[in-house]
């Protein structure tokens, strides 16, 4: 059974709620054009072209609360959810899907991802790397982590930085597109270290957070982490909180295999998460072709694995993960 892990979508009635209210300047190419975000008849056939039973999707970026101000993010959040019941309710055999939870409000973050899941049978909450710019590890969002923890659902972490965060301080944005190409590595991995180093992994043993693109530079700089926060080191300054353990709590995170077909970024993701926390995922219908080369090459690259790796990297973790039944 092939289940793709991290995918997106746009439900019609949230794209039409959004596409009304965002502001002129607002760049929304995407939701205007790529018609397999919003045809899903286009999806489908996509996906039986290679050999996709089941796609796990989530709404694309921008995060709304980059777009509107808190209310209104919040407001369209609850639009995206309940629409996105409605399509996954549409296509049962092919699509489950995620809640969209901006968390510029926690205390609303917390009751939607209860309603989300309990009411909607939404499988988890997808945030991004950054809240408008803030840390995923403050002390207010401890209540978001506790409640995702409690309901014992995953989160979804995807990039986010913008076009207009400059590569360099003298400039106004960031040129040649690197603010996506190597800007969105870097805030995930970013994110996932404060996670780590701030406590947040350690206070939650049973969160489970499913991070995009084989978990950006933890796996080719996990060696450089460890060391300069092993105890004793002086070089930096340790995390606060005891329970932090930082080569263990690394590995916490499951980490899905959209690396445009690196075969060799693939097994350094698997060798330091391990088979079992790796999913098969595609981003479709992002990249070339309208998805179908970033799927393509996803697909092959964990088809080249050996059988013991392929199996349970292509829907055995998310069968077991998400709890889908086998068909």
């Amino acid at each position: 059974m092939r289940i793709d892990a991290f995918a997106h979508a746009l439900p019609p009635g949230f794209r039409d709620a959004v596409l009304t209210r965002a502001p002129d300047d607002q760049d929304l190419v995407n939701w205007l054009s790529l018609r397999r975000l919003f045809d899903i008849e286009e999806r489908v056939a996509l996906m039986d072209a290679l050999g996709i039973d089941v796609q796990i999707v989530t709404t694309p970026s921008p995060p709304l609360e980059e777009m509107f101000a808190p209310e209104v993010a919040c407001q369209l959040a609850e639009v995206a959810n309940r629409e996105m019941a409605r399509l996954v309710e549409a296509y049962p055999d092919r699509l489950r899907g995620t809640a969209t939870i901006p968390l510029v409000d926690p205390k609303w973050a917390v009751g939607e991802l209860r309603r989300a899941v309990n009411e909607l049978g939404l499988l988890g909450p997808l945030i991004y790397t950054h809240v408008n710019g803030g840390p995923l590890d403050g002390a207010e969002l401890e209540p978001f982590w506790d409640e995702a923890e409690k309901l014992g659902v995953p989160i979804w972490l995807h990039p986010d930085r913008s076009r207009n965060s400059p590569d360099y301080v003298d400039e106004d944005g960031s040129r040649y597109g690197l603010f996506l190409v190597l800007g969105w590595p870097y805030e995930t991995s970013l994110a996932m270290a404060r996670l780590v180093l701030s406590g947040v992994i350690a206070r939650h043993p049973g969160l489970e957070i499913i991070v995009h693109h084989g978990g950006g530079m933890i796996p080719f700089f996990h060696r450089r982490i460890e060391m300069n926060y092993q105890p004793g080191q002086r070089r930096v300054p340790m995390p606060s909180d005891t329970t932090v353990d930082v080569k263990r709590d690394l590995r916490r995170f499951y980490v899905d295999s959209v690396l445009q077909g690196a075969t060799s970024a693939l097994a350094t993701s698997i060798d330091f998460f391990g088979a079992d926390r790796v999913l098969f995922a595609t981003d479709m219908p992002f990249g070339p072709g309208d998805g179908l080369e970033f799927a393509r090459a996803s697909l092959e690259s964990v088809e080249q694995l050996p059988l013991s790796q392929r199996e349970v990297i292509l829907g055995e973790n998310a069968i077991k993960l998400l709890g889908i039944d086998r068909p």
